[in-house]
């Protein structure tokens, strides 16, 4: 197994973090709520005792930049 050298690393994530976080926010720009919530089954928020607008969007944006991040990490060059 190959020694990891942390200097390669940190030269690696410093020269490609920028595009990552620009394909998170573009992606962001694209998000429209009327998409989501066509996917979403009403009732789960009402589990998860989401009872206002901001706390729908919160959750939303929440369950998307998760799954969205760990999409991107692995297409991460």
């Amino acid at each position: 197994m190959r020694v990891l050298n942390l200097d390669e690393v940190k030269e690696f994530v410093e020269e490609n973090i920028g595009e990552f976080h620009k394909k998170r926010i573009e992606r962001l720009g694209q998000l429209k709520l009327y998409n989501i919530l066509k996917r979403k089954n009403p009732y789960l928020f009402r589990a998860k005792d989401i009872l206002t607008a901001q706390e729908l969007v919160e959750s939303i944006l929440d369950a998307y930049l998760i799954v969205a991040g760990r999409n991107d990490l692995w297409r991460f060059p």
